[in-house]
């Protein structure tokens, strides 16, 4: 039976608090459909960016934002389709999040055909391996185990006890449990190929079921990303499926919500840039295009027209220019410098 052992400390405890202290803030701000649809659209560009980034993917997230809008990216065809895959897949918990049956091993099964269609073969995608896993680490060019997955044969009723914790009420929080899902699953190792990808969705399936979507706009993945060896440190909670069962995993819970916290943080600022440019009575509507223009702007503190052209790959130049002077007469951003030098900061001047 899955037991998880951790301890409820004070930085775990305070890193709730402040989680759903923005949780309502952003849930209730008043926000536009447009503008909506687009803090969504730039949200899954950063989250599929992100996660594949962190599996090898070398595409940038501008390429990535034209890939999903199905446009031609000079990459290699597996660079392509992982993007599309997981974009896929983190569609599919969209949906599934609102639906009320329990979280199944099919379920598991399916996130894992959508992240590897194409990728594997038939007889791997979307199935369990059949053979031994090892993680394996290159120093100095010599290939170390870092992890033993446990044997093949055990990983279905592993991933059964696993899902039958998640599933069993009990007063665990959302956010505790999704990080023990996010970090058991990765122990069970159930797939050849493509465990972190699944492990990272099925904490998102496990916190929007619990009301923790956020919008469906949180991006996790850049706080994993962004450190990929800190990722993998706070994760190894053993060298053997039998010790991470057994192992604290009190660390790994405050790394996990470190990073919740990070990324919730940037979502609120974002979300309260759209509320504010569409408040009801302040005569202002953003466009998709400004609304992601405006959020970069917020997350960053300032954006050039370099950077807004990124921000908006498929659209004209001088239509990237237009949009940021809209902003700019709406009083939603400011400009200092001059000519090329321009840069456009969040609010009025």
């Amino acid at each position: 039976m899955f037991s998880p052992r951790y301890t409820i400390t004070a930085p775990i405890l305070s890193a709730i608090a402040v989680i759903e202290n923005a949780r309502g803030q952003i849930d209730a701000a008043p926000i536009l459909p447009q503008a909506q649809f687009a803090l969504q659209k730039q949200s899954t560009v950063e989250s599929v960016n992100s996660s594949t980034r962190i599996e090898g993917n070398p595409l940038t997230g501008s390429q990535v934002a034209e890939v999903l809008s199905h446009h031609r990216v000079d990459a290699s065809r597996r660079a392509i389709v992982e993007v599309e895959n997981y974009a896929r897949a983190w569609e599919w918990v969209r949906a599934r999040q609102s639906v009320r049956e329990p979280v199944s091993t099919d379920d598991v099964l399916r996130l894992h055909a959508l992240t590897v269609g194409e990728l594997l073969s038939a007889d791997k995608s979307g199935r369990f391996r059949s053979g031994p896993v090892w993680v394996v680490d290159s120093v100095a060019g010599v290939d170390e185990v870092r992890y033993t997955a446990p044997d093949a044969d055990r990983v279905p009723a592993l991933l059964a006890e696993l899902l039958e914790w998640l599933n069993t009420p009990n007063p665990t929080h959302p956010l505790i449990r999704a990080g023990l899902a996010h970090a058991f699953l990765a122990a069970v190792h159930p797939f050849a190929d493509g465990n972190g990808r699944v492990a990272r969705l099925l904490a998102r399936l496990v916190l929007g079921r619990a009301g923790y979507g956020f919008r469906d706009s949180l991006v996790l993945e850049d706080f994993y990303a962004d450190d990929r060896p800190a990722y993998y440190a706070a994760i190894d909670l053993g060298a053997t499926s039998d010790v991470r069962a057994r192992a604290d995993a009190t660390g790994w819970l405050t790394y996990f919500l470190r990073g919740v916290v990070a990324s919730v943080a940037r979502l609120a600022e974002r979300v309260a840039a759209l509320s504010a440019a569409g408040v009801p009575g302040a005569q202002i509507r953003v466009t998709a295009d400004q609304a992601a223009v405006l959020s970069h702007a917020v997350r960053e503190g300032g954006i050039s027209l370099a950077e807004a052209s990124v921000v908006l790959p498929t659209t004209p130049r001088r239509t990237t220019q237009r949009v940021l002077r809209s902003l700019v007469d709406a009083g939603l951003l400011h400009t200092s410098g001059a000519g090329r030098a321009t840069r456009y900061h969040p609010g009025p001047n």
